[in-house]
């Protein structure tokens, strides 16, 4: 969130964690779609999962913009490392591996917590073998 406090930095503390929040909430709000596309890149054939995921997202998960956390980063490099490893999966190609371990990497990065992410890729990618049985 540095960029998001530079930007507010000239305006004073108040002002950069202001855009600090407005920021977080932004990021946090990417989730959302990225939730969507994991769903539907599992469960293909079932468009209520599609909808009920990014809603089971927003009403379970606790997304709380109160705080300035990396909560919200963890959630959205944790979903799209998901989504990149799926993709990696469904037709490999060594940009979309390379980004999915680098997506993977940075999560783990930004915050200890996100090492429950490592378990999830694992039952993900199980999942994509149950549901899609590549060729």
């Amino acid at each position: 969130m540095v960029p998001a406090y530079w930007l507010g930095h000239h305006w004073g503390v108040e002002a950069s964690l202001l855009v600090v929040r407005l920021a977080t909430v932004l990021l946090a709000l990417v989730t959302v779609p990225l939730t969507w596309l994991l769903a539907r890149r599992l469960f293909p054939r079932r468009p209520a999962v599609w909808l009920l995921a990014p809603a089971l997202l927003v009403t379970i998960s606790g997304l709380s913009f109160g705080s300035v956390t990396n909560d919200a980063l963890v959630l959205t490099l944790g979903a799209a490392a998901t989504v990149a490893t799926l993709r990696a999966l469904s037709r490999p190609d060594r940009w979309w591996t390379m980004g999915s371990g680098f997506l993977v990497g940075l999560t783990l990065v930004t915050k200890t917590s996100a090492l429950g992410l490592v378990p999830f890729l694992g039952l993900a990618v199980l999942a994509w073998l149950i549901v899609i049985r590549p060729d």
